[in-house]
């Protein structure tokens, strides 16, 4: 199942990228939270790129045994 791991490991890479685009696009609209307020964006995409990429390295390291 190696195979698979590392597969998964491109793709959650290529999903950081797009989100990372996204993070840095200018111009983006806010978001509104469920308790009121609201949030940039690209606060929240910078968020999710880094949950991502320590998701992805997570991944790696079982799938390469780093």
């Amino acid at each position: 199942y190696a195979w698979f791991a590392r597969l998964l490991v491109f793709l959650m890479a290529y999903r950081a990228w797009e989100v990372l685009k996204i993070a840095l696009a200018p111009g983006i609209k806010e978001v509104v939270l469920p308790g009121g307020g609201s949030v940039p964006m690209s606060y929240g995409a910078g968020a999710f790129f880094l949950l991502t990429v320590g998701a992805a390295a997570m991944v790696a390291r079982a799938a390469w045994d780093l």
